[in-house]
């Protein structure tokens, strides 16, 4: 059996389908536990094989005892995963873990699992109840070494949930959390590219920098041929990152992504379905729109909007809806975003919402501008970082000074300020109090 699920998970499945059959032979107390359709469902599942995975799911069912219940309910969370029916994956492994939680500690290698892959799918639903189960689940659960990355990414995971809800200190205490107990040197690039994602959405823009710049010296030095699990994500969210600061660098973190596509690891969970997809053309769209490009980044855009709209990932959509209005100024897609965004407004996408219902007609390259003019950045300065010319960036501002209607920059600042529109709105401080300024967070 073990030599069976070897061979399944190097994509061998000739051979693994052989040593399963010898195990049927020889095993037959594993297929009266269940243990060995399970794993034979799992093998399935590597060849994208949802239909036959469920068959085995079913031979585990006739089986009684707790080992078949667990066994049953993960395989068949796999098999509703690939199908895209990630909401009912998600209730059936929370049901599974409250069930386990009055089991032996026999069972925590399946628990780990159970948890990750449940935190990883409250943080893309539009699922409060399951979203709060996890937070609350995850205080309780114990760790070892072996189960590290599980443990990493679920912390991960969970600090996105408190995000989207709005809990900014204990979005950034998980990062840390995550950050700290990284197996590698590139995980901790993600959680420094999350840090710096969210200090930008509330306003912490130097501090996002300076997020950025820790993470960038990491990637900057990594050998991405030798990566072997989900770490070259990292390049998509650096591109989306630095595309307002500097879209070359951006454009050149994209085509490193996108050189190595066909390399995607075969224990990468997404490499079957769209979601991959949806995330490499979301920042396309956000890189191409940055180098003027506004034709390819509505395509881009549009295609991850199709993606995220049809598997219910209702956070990720409203952000591609609010890109695409910024873009073409259609009112359909601020409604879409409104209606797709409903259920997170306390967060940073409620504030972005609120922004762009009162956004003057600007575009994206003059929006980036005003932001950094409210950073205080004079026009050679904001030149630089946009690798353009300072008579560009004037231009800009005049553009500015007129669709906002004022006279001189003081005003043209004061106003943004007022309005919110030089980035996402601060953190309510009396909340929150000193979230996310400083380097000890």
């Amino acid at each position: 059996m073990l030599l069976g699920i070897a061979h399944s998970r190097t994509n061998r499945f000739s051979e693994a389908d052989e040593y399963f059959e010898r195990a049927c032979l020889h095993g037959q107390q594993l297929v009266a536990s269940g243990e060995l359709p399970y794993w034979r469902g799992r093998r399935y599942l590597e060849e994208h094989r949802p239909v036959d995975a469920s068959k085995q799911a079913e031979l585990v069912r006739k089986n009684a005892g707790d080992q078949a219940r667990i066994y049953h309910d993960l395989l068949k969370s796999g098999v509703l995963t690939q199908q895209q029916q990630y909401l009912d994956a998600a209730l059936l492994l929370m049901h599974l873990l409250e069930f386990m939680d009055g089991l032996k500690a026999e069972y925590r290698e399946e628990e780990i699992w159970a948890l990750h892959t449940l935190a990883v799918l409250a943080r893309e639903l539009d699922a409060p109840r399951i979203r709060r189960f996890v937070q609350s689940r995850v205080h309780r659960q114990e760790w070892t070494d072996d189960f590290r990355v599980n443990q990493f990414q679920t912390y991960k995971a969970v600090a996105w949930c408190h995000a989207l809800e709005g809990d900014y200190f204990n979005c950034f205490r998980y990062l840390k959390l995550a950050g700290s107990i990284a197996p590698s040197p590139l995980w901790r690039a993600m959680t420094l590219l999350d840090r710096a994602y969210l200090a930008r959405c509330v306003g912490e823009p130097l501090t996002s920098r300076s997020e950025l710049a820790e993470a960038q010296e990491i990637l900057d030095v990594v050998s991405w041929r030798d990566t072997e699990d989900e770490e070259r994500v990292a390049l998509l969210l650096a591109a989306e990152l630095c595309a307002p600061l500097d879209s070359g660098r951006a454009a050149s973190y994209l085509a490193k992504f996108f050189e190595m596509r066909d390399a995607v690891n075969v224990q990468l969970h997404l490499r079957y379905d769209e979601r991959l997809s949806a995330l490499a053309e979301y920042a396309d769209g956000v890189v191409q729109s940055e180098l003027g490009n506004r034709k390819s980044a509505l395509a881009s855009l549009r295609k991850a909007w199709n993606v995220y709209a049809s598997i219910g990932y209702n956070w990720r959509a409203g952000r591609c809806a609010l890109r695409l209005y910024e873009l073409s100024k259609d009112q359909s897609w601020l409604e879409r975003a409104t209606q797709k965004l409903q259920t997170y407004r306390s967060s940073w996408l409620g504030d972005e919402i609120q922004r762009d219902v009162h956004l003057p007609h600007i575009t994206p390259a003059q929006q980036r501008v005003l932001e950094l003019l409210v950073e205080g950045k004079t026009t050679a300065q904001i030149a630089q970082i946009r690798g353009t010319r300072p008579y560009t960036i004037q231009n800009q501002i005049k553009a500015l000074l007129r669709a906002l209607g004022v006279p001189t920059r003081s005003v043209l600042i004061a106003e943004a300020m007022k309005q919110g529109l030089g980035g996402a709105k601060m953190l309510d401080r009396k909340r929150n109090p000193k979230l996310i300024s400083g380097r000890g967070r």
